[in-house]
């Protein structure tokens, strides 16, 4: 759980186009997170959602529960449990009260909570970038995954002496911290450039909401006083191949500008972003689906 909520809050944070976990207006929440979209894949989190659906009394059908994910789970638990049995009475160690540890097992959990910790504050990128430099924000975030190694670490005996050799997993689990960061920001091994073929779309939805790009020179305000927004966040079916190509075009024009930097100290309207999303849903010929959401 972990490891998928923070990869969602870096996904968010870097990842132009994504569209899963992404915080909302204020009214709306948030959309799914990918945690949730993978729950099948995690335990408590897949058995918590028929847990909640059986125990709600709103008088809906129940939920159907998945036969063959549940007796998956239920003989991976199993195998966990004989394998943990077999382990514990290899190892005396635990049996005699002495602590013992395993370092791989001990530096991944340790990574996990870092991991997470390092990357929650990217679920809000746009806030983090108007108060300081995204570059900033990276070595905070650095030196909190920093924190909870050595939390960590030194109380589970993680690190043995001389010391020095032990702290050497330190650099070595924020190399492939910044190596999934690196992964995201340049495009998610093209992820945030992939725009399907009109031809190969069956249909599509869009929506927009946001601030049109009228702006006097002199500040954010029109003639009334106030600047009009655009808020059309129904999503509109498209099934013309003609609407679908005009979508696919004005997803390739986001796709091809790239993240935008948000920045406070710019003064002209045209070097500013405020506020505009789109977002375009595909459903392919061939039953798979691809969808974006643009917010700038």
């Amino acid at each position: 759980s972990a490891l998928l909520v923070g990869l969602n809050a870096l996904m968010v944070g870097f990842l132009f186009g994504c569209g899963t976990g992404v915080s909302e207006e204020i009214w709306s929440g948030f959309s799914p997170q990918l945690a949730a979209d993978l729950s099948a894949y995690n335990p408590p989190l897949f058995l918590y959602k028929y847990i909640a659906r059986y125990a709600a009394d709103d008088g809906q059908t129940l939920t159907q529960v998945s036969a063959l994910p549940s007796v998956g789970w239920l003989v991976a638990g199993g195998a966990i449990t004989l394998l943990a049995r077999r382990l514990f009475r290899l190892r005396r160690a635990e049996t005699t009260g002495v602590m013992g540890g395993n370092l791989w097992l001990g530096f991944a959990a340790i990574f996990a909570v870092g991991f997470l910790v390092f990357a929650v504050p990217y679920t809000f990128p746009r806030y983090l970038a108007w108060r300081l430099p995204m570059g900033v924000w990276m070595l905070i975030s650095a030196l909190a995954f920093t924190a909870v190694f050595c939390i960590l670490a030194f109380p589970l005996r993680l690190v043995p002496r001389p010391v020095w050799k032990g702290l050497l997993a330190l650099p070595a689990e924020l190399a492939a911290v910044f190596a999934v960061v690196g992964v995201l920001a340049s495009g998610g091994l093209g992820y945030s450039g992939y725009v399907p073929d009109a031809d190969d779309v069956a249909s599509a939805t869009v929506s927009y909401s946001g601030i049109p790009t009228y702006v006097h020179k002199t500040g954010w305000s029109s003639g009334g006083g106030m600047l009009w927004t655009v808020r059309f966040e129904t999503m509109i079916q498209l099934d013309d191949p003609q609407d679908i190509a005009a979508a696919a075009s004005l997803h390739r024009a986001f796709a091809d500008a790239g993240m935008p930097v948000h920045r406070i100290d710019v003064t002209e309207p045209e070097d500013q972003v405020y506020g505009m999303r789109f977002r375009v849903n595909y459903v392919l010929k061939d039953g798979r689906t691809v969808s974006r959401l643009y917010s700038l």
